[in-house]
């Protein structure tokens, strides 16, 4: 007894699918989309249910992030303890022009370092913050296809 079709992931056809590696990802998709990458099995049919399982909503994670006024507090607990950028960096064990890019807010700087100026300056960079999470409109059928993402983000 066959399993009733479901939609392709990349165009959206609704037909009999098979799971094909697409640049580096694992994919239902309909044999014309397949030819796009590996065939990992075939035929594979699937269910609309558990197609659908797979689009519920997930939950907003805990992410970090570092401040947006970094800059400022760094620059200002760094004068605070009268150091000057070339004094500061040689005990940060940074270039001294990577210190000032940071206080001018031209670069962010990385997680590792952000956590080195928060113990040394006794302030806080980086902070938790729950993830968005941004609800995806459905094409008619209730599917999104990667056509559709393409669509409402066309510079990507």
């Amino acid at each position: 007894m066959a399993k009733p079709s479901a939609n392709c992931d990349m165009c959206g056809k609704q037909e009999q699918l098979v799971k094909a590696l697409i640049e580096g990802v694992e994919m239902n998709v309909c044999k014309a989309c397949a030819s796009f990458g590996k065939v990992m099995r075939s035929p594979q049919y699937f269910s609309q249910q558990k197609h659908f399982s797979a689009a519920k909503q997930r939950e907003p994670e805990i992410v970090e992030e570092i401040l947006e006024e970094y800059a400022i507090k760094i620059k200002q607990a760094r004068e605070k303890r009268k150091l000057n950028q070339e004094e500061f960096a040689k005990m940060l064990n940074e270039k001294e022009s990577v210190l000032h890019a940071i206080e001018a807010g031209k670069q962010k700087p990385t997680f590792v370092l952000a956590k080195k100026l928060e113990k040394m300056l006794g302030i806080t960079l980086i902070v938790q913050v729950k993830e968005e999470v941004v609800e995806q409109k459905r094409n008619p059928k209730g599917l999104l296809t990667i056509g559709d993402s393409m669509m409402r983000n066309p510079s990507k």
